[in-house]
């Protein structure tokens, strides 16, 4: 059980004004290494075939142009799905089962 999912079993909130409270003093922006990583790993990419596919002069412009079409494109999926990104939202994690048989059976 992670800390987040200690402290809202601990308190266990009443209403919504008491949930947002909690979620406020709780810090749910703690960076998951895998996702960073692949993420870092993805920006280098969009980079480098922007370097090759565009002259030394258009470069620049072409970066800003990527740039805010990837930025609007976060905009655009934040009002579809209607999340605010003022207020985080928890998402509960699957159980999975801590150890897994030795031997499988046929």
């Amino acid at each position: 059980m992670s800390r987040i999912e200690m402290a809202v079993e601990k308190e266990r909130p009443v209403d919504d004004a008491q949930a947002e409270a909690l979620l406020e003093r709780l810090d749910l922006r703690e960076m998951r290494p895998e996702p960073a990583y692949f993420t870092l790993l993805a920006l280098i990419m969009w980079i480098a075939t922007t370097w090759y596919n565009t002259t030394s002069a258009m470069f620049p412009l072409a970066l800003g142009i990527e740039t805010l079409a990837l930025t609007a494109s976060n905009y655009l999926q934040q009002f579809l799905s209607g999340c605010q990104p003022s207020i985080p939202r928890r998402v509960r994690r699957s159980k999975r089962p801590t150890s897994l048989p030795l031997s499988v059976s046929t």
